[in-house]
């Protein structure tokens, strides 16, 4: 187990950082539409957040949060990646937070962008200190993002 969420977090990571670092990439980048056509996805548009560090007491993340999602709704971005940290030790309530943050700006799941979450070392503090196990640490990060199961090198929603 813990070598295949290793192997599925350092893709998502690499994948990330690729992301993040040439978004010049994401005039040219080709995809096949789900009909298997040649179709080019010209107007996608990715807004990448990270290391949020939502705390349990009230911190800067209330507010950047909610702003920086208030100008990805502004752009229309078609998918928010988050790519780790968003709390800060573990705490539901932290993720709490970052979920009244999104329903603020994002009230309606119909119209609001996919999200695409990736891990970071805040999320399993608590199993590297051993206040937890890794499956706890696991088991609480799905439910906080709605994630049913992991199959394979897949998480399905």
């Amino acid at each position: 187990m813990k070598t295949l969420l290793n192997r599925v977090l350092v893709t998502l990571l690499v994948l990330s950082l690729l992301l993040s670092a040439a978004p010049q990439l994401f005039g040219t980048l080709a995809l096949a539409a789900e009909d298997g056509s040649d179709e080019v996805y010209k107007d996608m548009k990715i807004g990448v957040m990270s290391d949020l560090h939502f705390q349990v007491a009230q911190g800067t993340a209330e507010t950047t949060v909610p702003a920086m999602l208030e100008q990805f709704k502004a752009d229309n971005v078609s998918v928010v990646m988050i790519t780790g940290d968003i709390g800060y030790a573990c705490e539901e309530a932290e993720y709490e937070k970052f979920w009244t943050a999104w329903n603020s700006v994002f009230p309606d799941e119909a119209t609001a962008p996919e999200m695409l979450v990736i891990s970071g070392n805040h999320e399993f503090d608590r199993a590297v200190f051993k206040k937890e196990t890794y499956e706890e640490a696991i088991e609480r990060y799905m439910r906080v993002f709605k994630l049913d199961e992991l199959k394979g090198d897949e998480v399905t929603a």
